[in-house]
């Protein structure tokens, strides 16, 4: 065993995930991470085992051992130069004892060979009950008739499917699964996919129930056929549910269109009630739209013991569409939002404090710190020359869904 050594894990260009993640797009393709859009491969036209130790997979490992960045990268590296926090830093931190388990790690050269990966992220379709605002056809099979109004499909039918022979994936994973650790399942909604419930099926028949599960769910729905999710939750040991969730109530239905807000709460309760030791948090993608309401959104469901105070993530800065990044923002309103922001902040170390063996100091610093990266990466650029994007696309998104924007944020009628 190979220990990695200082140099290459404070390394700008260093990542964990190319290591030790598996991650598959909706249309097959094996990228670095999720938001990584250049493949190495395709799983419909080459093996797992192929792509995973492939040449221009393993080309893109070494430049990160010599801390070369990768245009792959872009996204994170973008982050960072914000002060926000990045994936690859979050990983890096968080996985760290696989830096540990590596065994090439130290090695460079043709004869790179790397373990099979110990966390899969597969996205097996876009198929989605939900047209979420700032989503596309790419990653919701719901946006398929607007966006065939719009000229934005990215096929001929709705469902869009990353592997074409499903059944001989199976075959190839059934062995490869006794080498993971963490499976995490996104979509689309997975909660609503036939592939989500096969590994699970996979995992029951080999009693691997020490596998960690981690979600992105819109929290709609636990059902599927004759299925019910909480039911096989309650069979593994380690279960941990993100609720992608941007608003309560008008703001949260506008948001994350065909959201019912009465039934998430429902949904809330009957999960505290039948699956208590499945861990949840609420993750927020955080947007032009949701930006100044985001403390509200916090306090509101802390009031309501949705969550507790600390499970409340707000990591996810929205980047793509650009016109709906909260950088295009004009200055005077970022500064509400900063002022704003700043007094949450203050009620949060508040709240922690009144709780010192629950919430020791560091701690509360090492949360406070997400809300410290909004604002840094609210002021790092300046888009506000695509605020006319925004109300374009705010204005024929409005039309064809008989919404209007400024009606529910009217906080953004300025723009308009």
């Amino acid at each position: 065993m190979n220990k990695i050594n200082e140099e290459i894990y404070g390394n700008d260009a260093f990542c964990i995930l190319p290591w030790i993640q598996l991650h598959i797009a909706t249309n097959g393709d094996l990228n670095a991470c999720c938001l990584s859009a250049k493949p190495f491969g395709n799983i419909n036209s080459d093996s797992l085992t192929e792509i995973w130790n492939g040449n221009e997979m393993n080309e893109f490992r070494n430049k990160m051992l010599n801390n070369v960045k990768d245009e792959r990268c872009a996204y994170c590296h973008s982050i960072e130069a914000s002060g926000g926090k990045s994936l690859r830093q979050n990983s890096n931190l968080g996985l760290k004892h696989h830096f540990l388990s590596i065994s090439p790690i130290e090695r460079a050269g043709e004869d790179l060979k790397v373990n099979p990966p110990v966390i899969w992220d597969i996205r097996f379709s876009n198929v989605c009950n939900f047209r979420c605002r700032t989503c596309y056809h790419g990653a919701s099979s719901r946006w398929f008739e607007e966006a065939e109004k719009l000229g934005e499909t990215l096929g001929d039918k709705p469902i869009i499917r990353a592997i074409e022979d499903i059944e001989g994936f199976y075959i190839q994973i059934e062995d490869a699964v006794d080498h993971v650790e963490e499976i995490y399942f996104a979509g689309g909604e997975p909660l609503i996919m036939d592939e989500h419930y096969r590994i699970l099926e996979i995992l029951e028949n080999k009693g691997q129930f020490d596998k960690f599960l981690r979600y992105s769910t819109n929290f709609s729905t636990f059902k599927y056929k004759e299925k019910n999710v909480f039911n096989i939750w309650s069979k593994f040991k380690r279960v941990l549910v993100a609720a992608s969730l941007d608003g309560s109530g008008k703001r949260g239905e506008f948001l994350r269109k065909e959201q019912q807000w009465d039934e998430i709460l429902k949904n809330r309760e009957l999960m505290k009630s039948v699956s208590p030791d499945v861990t949840f948090v609420v993750s927020v993608t955080v947007s032009a739209f949701n930006i100044f309401h985001i403390p509200d959104f916090h306090k509101e469901l802390v009031s309501l013991s949705f969550i507790r105070i600390e499970s409340f993530h707000v990591e996810n800065m929205l980047q793509i569409p650009r016109h709906y990044s909260a950088q295009i923002l004009p200055l005077e309103y970022k500064m509400k939002i900063k002022e704003k922001f700043e007094k949450h902040i203050e009620w949060i170390i508040s709240c922690m404090e009144k709780e010192p063996n629950v919430y020791y100091p560091d701690y509360v610093q090492f949360y406070i710190k997400q809300f410290k990266n909004c604002i840094a990466y609210l002021f790092a650029a300046d888009l506000s020359e695509l605020i006319p994007m925004f109300v374009s696309r705010s204005n024929i998104l409005d039309g064809l869904r008989k919404e209007k924007t400024t009606e529910v944020f009217p906080e953004l009628a300025f723009m308009f």
